[in-house]
């Protein structure tokens, strides 16, 4: 008996665009997605601080790290005291 997603060579089995495995798939991908965020800080500049990007959006500049989590707390991060 083959586990369940292996073809009878030993290889997974995409499944079929439409059909409840691919769905699941397709979930599980997009809430990975919604799970995982990217933050880039950037080296400080004189003028303006440290530039913020949160999912690829530029949210501005902060000078410290109260700064910082105000920009994050705006940005939908709960529960964020303090960075």
């Amino acid at each position: 008996m083959r586990a369940p997603g292996i073809s009878r060579h030993g290889l997974p089995v995409k499944p079929a665009p439409g059909s409840a495995p691919a769905a699941r798939e397709q979930a599980r991908a997009e809430a990975l997605r919604m799970t995982e965020r990217s933050v880039i800080i950037s080296p400080p500049t004189r003028a303006e601080g440290r530039q913020v990007w949160v999912d690829g959006e530029l949210l501005g500049a902060v000078h410290s790290l109260s700064g910082l989590t105000h920009v994050l707390q705006g940005a939908g991060w709960q529960g964020l005291d303090e960075v």
